[in-house]
């Protein structure tokens, strides 16, 4: 043993090299100390040749910066994806692991806690470790606006959680604030249909556009007029469940308007959405959203709320800050026919009608 462990470093890397497997080349490091302060930087350049940088991608789940670095250093690719699961790369990877590690930190849930508030008690907690594994990754060249399969990314998951933490520190890092997904919806369009103010501020203090539209002509504030999505409201609808080639979120707003049209209690109350869903709309407007703009419909967005489920609360702000009662869609629905299913749209109707003159 005291003459293998004299032999020269060439030797030993030599020996290294003829070894056809990572495990035996880690067995082959640990014979003895000298040998694995020599063979450890090959064994990550062995990796990331021959295993697809998979001790990048570990470092970056479990947030171990200092097996990030050695891999990086060995020559590993910050952009790979793994052969099993191609659709995330390593700063991907290191996101989504945040959102696991945070609710793991969170548990138990708390007595009469609802999954909602569930949610927001986990996303706003600080998670430093990650942060920083996030941080290195861009600092070596990761890429911050990379898109996942969705066609979304990192801050768009950040603000659908909402992640108040994560989407500061993607924001101060330069993420893209105006990226848009491939229907048009911009970080703010999904921000406002998450309901949390703070970060609804955020996003316009650093630039994001009220006045993006999607394909459809909406704008931030038609979403956030208007009720919540059933997967908004945590309806468990999985891919699985949904028809070929489309997505849970398309499927949970056919859903929606499947309900309506079967005569569905549109005014079920949400417990967060009204006054906090109020407080958005009030944001977007003191920020300059057109109170008037119109989807490819000729839809308005007061009458986009009406249209689906929206709150009274909620449209009353709409109408208090100047949107105006009597525009119609080109089929003729107004919130005077709306009215007709849902009376307590008449409240709003009756404030906003012109009053006659006095006379002396």
């Amino acid at each position: 043993m005291v003459e293998l462990a004299a032999l020269p470093t060439e030797v030993i890397l030599y020996v290294a090299e003829q070894l056809q497997s990572q495990k035996a080349i880690n067995w082959f490091s640990q014979t003895n100390r000298r040998f694995h302060c020599i063979l450890d930087p090959y064994l990550y350049q062995f990796n990331a040749k021959h295993r697809r940088a998979s001790a990048l991608r570990w470092a970056a789940r479990h947030s171990n910066i200092e097996v990030a670095r050695k891999s990086l250093d060995g020559g590993a690719n910050i952009h790979i994806r793994a052969k099993i699961c191609p659709h995330l790369n390593v700063f991907q990877e290191a996101v989504c692991a945040r959102n696991r590690i945070k609710k793991w930190l969170a548990r138990p849930c708390h007595p009469n806690e609802s999954r909602r508030q569930y949610s927001l008690r986990v996303h706003d907690m600080p998670c430093p470790k990650s942060d920083a594994m996030l941080l290195f990754l861009l600092e070596r060249g990761a890429y911050i606006d990379s898109m996942f399969k969705s066609g979304e990314t990192p801050l768009f998951a950040a603000v659908n959680q909402p992640d108040t933490q994560l989407v500061k520190l993607l924001i101060e890092n330069g993420a893209n604030v105006n990226f848009s997904n491939d229907v048009g919806n911009t970080i703010l369009h999904e921000a406002v249909t998450g309901c949390n103010p703070w970060v609804v501020r955020f996003l316009l203090e650093n630039g994001a556009s009220v006045h993006s539209r999607n394909v459809f002509g909406c704008t931030p504030l038609h979403l956030a007029s208007r009720g919540r999505l059933l997967v908004q409201l945590w309806a468990n609808i999985e891919r699985s469940n949904c028809l070929p080639g489309t997505s849970p979120r398309f499927c949970a707003t056919q859903c929606r308007r499947k309900l309506l049209e079967c005569d569905a209690d549109a005014g079920a109350k949400d417990p967060y959405d009204s006054d906090v869903r109020c407080e958005v709309v009030q944001i977007l407007i003191e920020s300059g959203s057109d109170l008037e703009a119109r989807t490819v419909d000729g839809v308005t967005p007061v009458l986009f709320g009406a249209l689906y489920g929206a709150e009274l609360k909620v449209l009353r702000v709409l109408v208090e800050n100047g949107a105006r009662t009597d525009i119609e869609k080109p089929d003729g629905t107004s919130l005077f026919s709306l009215a007709e299913s849902r009376h307590e749209l008449t409240e709003i109707l009756v404030a906003n009608s012109p009053q006659p003159a006095e006379h002396d």
